[in-house]
C-alpha cells in the first residue's frame, strides 16, 4: 500500500472533503467522476486508489466537501495579485499562507476557502474559481509535466461568508447595450439549461461559434458555459461534442466578414482572451499565435525534466493543424534562442536550460568567522558551523535525536533564533519533554515550535537557525538529496539541521549516501553511540574528525552524560 497516498486521502477525510482517483500524471478522469458530487468516497475505495498503483488524486468544489471554493491561479503573478486583495480585505492578515490552506501546482497555487453557500465554478483569465461541479488536481499528485502538487501551508481551511468577503466578485455582469447577438444564445450563456437539453444545447452553440472562432476559443467559452448547467455535463464530453463538431466541413459564405455579430463580453472584463472576429482575419491568428506564445514560455520555466509535445498540448488545450503547426513554431523559436535542447535520443522531448545562478560572493565575506553555533558533546571543537550549512543527525528509535536536537535549541537560545519543526509531538507532549530539564522552566525556552511533516523547504527561515524533527522518508528514499537541495537554496545567512531516521546497525540513516550530498556535518547516534560520519569544515586543519565517535548515557530523558569523549577507533 502506499501509506503516503493513504495519510493523505486520510487527512482529506479528515477535513469533509470529497475526492476521488485520476490517472498517474493526469487532470483528466478516465471516468465518471459525478458521482463524488453526490457522495463521499468509501474507505473500501480509498485502499484501492493505495494498492500501490501510481494514481493522482482530485478534490471536488461545491455543497459536498463542505461548500468548498477553490481559487485556482494560474500563474504566481495572479495568485501574488490575489494574495494582495484577500490580505487587504481580512483584518489581521499579512501573509496568505497564515490565513488558509494553500496548495502549490505546477505553475501557479489553489487557495481553498468554505463559504456559507455553494459557489458555482466560474472561469476568468489565469484565474478558475473551482465551486459547484468543479475540481482540481491535488497533493500529491504529479502534473503531466513531472511537477508535483505539494501544500505550501498545513493551516485548516478557512470558512467566510462569500467571496465577497475577501473582496472577490462574481455577479453577473450587464451586457453592454451596443453589442448584440441572438437572444437563444445570449440566454444560455448567462443561466445555462436544465439535464434534459443539455446535449442538444451544447451541439447548437458549438455549431453557432464554429464559424466565427478557432476551436481553442470555443472550448473555453462551453466549458465556463457548461460550470451553469444544472447539473454541469463532464467536461470529456463538452470537448468532444466540440471536436466532433469543429471535424464537420463548414458551410460556405457569401463574404469574408463573420456571419455573426461579435458576441458580448462582461463590463471590464473579457470572457476569452482573443477577439470574436472571423477565423479567416489574419490578426485572430496573431494574437492567438502571440499569447499561446506567451504562455508556453511561461509554462516551460516551471518544468523540471523533460516533456512533450503532447504535455503542452494538454496543459494549453491545443487541437487542430493550424494550432499545432504554431505550437510547434513556438517550440522551435525557443530552441533558437537557447531556452529549450532536445533530447538527445527522442526529437519530441524537451528541456528546459535554466541558465539562473546564484552569484558567490566570495571576496565580500574573507575572513569570516564561523557563526557562535554550540553542540552537544562540544561538536564545535571539529566542525565550523558557516551560514547555509545544512546539518544531519540520523539516529535509531530511542537513541536520542530529539533529546539531542533540545539540548542544542538550549545551548543556542540566548543568540539566535529558532525555529523547531516537530513531525510527531504535540503540545502537551513537547512541554513534558522540555520539563525534564531540571534547569530550565517552561517560560525560559526561547524558540517557536511548529508542526510540520512534509514541505519543510516552503517554510525555512533563511536567516535563522531551522530545526526538523524530523524529515520521513517512507518510499523513494532517493529523494532526500531533492528535499535537502530545496531546503539549502531557501537558506541565505541561517542554517538548518534535520534528524532522519536510522535502522539499527545501518552506518547511515534512510536515503543513504543521498542524504550525504548536501549536508556539511553528517552525525549518526545509535546505541549510546554518536559518529561524525561527514564533517567539511575543519575547525582545526590538522585534526581531521571524520570516523570519530562518542559514547554516551541518556539521563531522565534529556540528559547526556559521556562514558568516552571523542575517540577514533583502532
Amino acid at each position: 500500500m502506499n501509506d503516503q497516498l493513504f495519510q493523505q486521502l486520510t487527512h482529506y477525510q479528515e477535513l469533509g472533503l470529497s475526492f476521488f482517483a485520476l490517472p498517474y500524471q493526469s487532470k483528466i478522469p478516465d471516468g465518471k467522476w459525478e458521482q463524488y458530487q453526490k457522495r463521499l468516497p468509501t474507505d473500501a475505495e480509498i485502499k484501492s486508489w493505495c494498492n500501490g498503483n501510481k494514481t493522482n488524486i482530485a478534490i471536488i468544489g461545491g455543497a459536498i466537501s463542505g461548500n468548498l471554493v477553490i481559487l485556482d491561479c494560474d500563474s504566481t503573478e495572479k495568485f501574488k495579485e490575489l494574495a494582495a486583495i484577500i490580505c487587504k480585505n481580512i483584518a489581521g492578515i499579512d501573509s496568505i499562507i497564515d490565513f488558509t490552506l494553500v496548495s502549490k501546482t505546477a505553475k501557479g497555487y489553489h487557495i481553498f476557502l468554505r463559504t456559507k453557500q455553494p459557489v458555482k465554478s466560474k472561469k476568468y483569465p489565469k484565474l478558475d474559481i473551482k465551486g459547484e461541479g468543479g475540481y482540481v488536481v491535488a497533493p500529491p499528485s504529479v502534473h503531466p509535466s513531472g511537477a508535483v502538487y505539494r501544500f505550501v501551508t498545513d493551516r485548516p481551511i478557512v470558512e467566510i461568508t462569500s467571496l465577497k468577503t475577501i473582496g472577490i466578485n462574481i455577479e453577473e455582469k450587464k451586457e453592454l447595450p451596443d453589442r448584440k447577438q441572438p437572444d437563444w444564445v445570449s440566454q444560455m450563456l448567462s443561466v445555462g439549461v436544465g439535464e434534459g437539453a443539455r446535449n442538444d444545447s451544447a451541439t447548437k452553440l458549438v455549431g453557432f461559434f464554429r464559424d466565427i472562432l478557432t476551436q481553442e476559443v470555443t472550448e473555453r467559452i462551453m466549458l465556463d458555459w457548461n460550470t451553469r448547467n444544472t447539473p454541469p455535463l463532464p467536461d470529456s464530453e463538452i470537448l468532444n461534442t466540440i471536436k466532433s463538431v469543429y471535424r464537420k466541413p463548414k458551410k460556405e459564405r457569401l463574404t469574408n466578414g463573420p456571419t455573426h455579430p461579435p458576441l458580448p463580453q462582461e463590463e471590464g472584463y473579457s470572457l476569452i482572451s482573443e477577439p470574436f472576429v472571423s477565423g479567416r482575419n489574419n490578426i485572430v491568428t496573431e494574437n492567438v499565435t502571440k499569447r499561446l506564445s506567451e504562455s508556453i514560455d511561461e509554462w516551460v520555466k516551471d518544468t523540471s525534466g523533460w516533456f512533450s509535445y503532447d504535455d503542452i498540448d494538454r496543459e494549453f488545450g491545443v487541437t487542430g493543424t493550424s494550432l499545432k503547426s504554431n505550437r510547434r513554431m513556438i517550440v522551435k523559436r525557443l530552441k533558437d534562442a537557447g531556452k529549450l535542447e532536445s533530447h538527445p535520443k527522442n526529437n519530441k522531448l524537451f528541456r528546459y536550460i535554466n541558465v539562473a545562478v546564484r552569484l558567490i560572493d566570495f571576496k565580500r565575506f574573507g575572513n569570516k568567522v564561523p557563526i557562535d553555533i554550540h553542540y552537544p558533546f562540544g561538536i564545535e571543537r571539529y566542525f565550523n558551523t558557516y551560514p547555509r550549512n545544512i546539518i544531519a543527525l540520523a539516529g535509531s528509535a530511542d537513541a536520542g535525536k530529539t533529546a539531542w536536537l533540545l539540548n542544542f535549541i538550549q545551548l543556542n537560545q540566548d543568540n539566535h533564533t529558532i525555529y523547531y519543526q516537530s513531525s510527531e509531538m504535540g503540545e502537551v507532549e513537547l512541554a513534558s519533554r522540555l520539563e525534564k530539564f531540571e534547569d530550565m522552566e517552561l517560560e525560559d525556552w526561547k524558540f517557536t515550535a511548529e508542526d510540520r511533516s512534509t514541505e519543510f523547504a516552503d517554510v525555512i527561515r533563511p536567516d535563522c537557525i531551522n530545526i526538523i524533527d524530523y524529515m520521513e522518508l517512507t518510499g523513494e528514499f532517493y529523494l532526500v538529496a531533492e528535499y535537502l537541495k530545496q531546503i539549502h537554496d531557501k537558506l541565505n545567512t541561517g542554517i538548518c539541521l534535520v534528524a532522519l531516521q536510522k535502522k539499527r546497525g545501518a552506518e547511515l540513516g534512510r536515503g543513504g549516501d543521498f542524504a550525504l550530498e548536501k549536508p556539511r556535518l553528517y552525525l549518526t547516534m545509535d546505541a549510546g553511540k554518536m559518529r561524525i560520519q561527514k564533517a567539511k569544515n575543519w575547525a582545526d586543519p590538522e585534526i581531521n574528525p571524520n570516523g570519530l565517535i562518542l559514547e554516551y548515557k541518556i539521563v531522565a530523558g534529556c540528559k547526556f552524560y559521556i562514558v568516552q569523549d571523542w575517540f577514533k577507533p583502532a
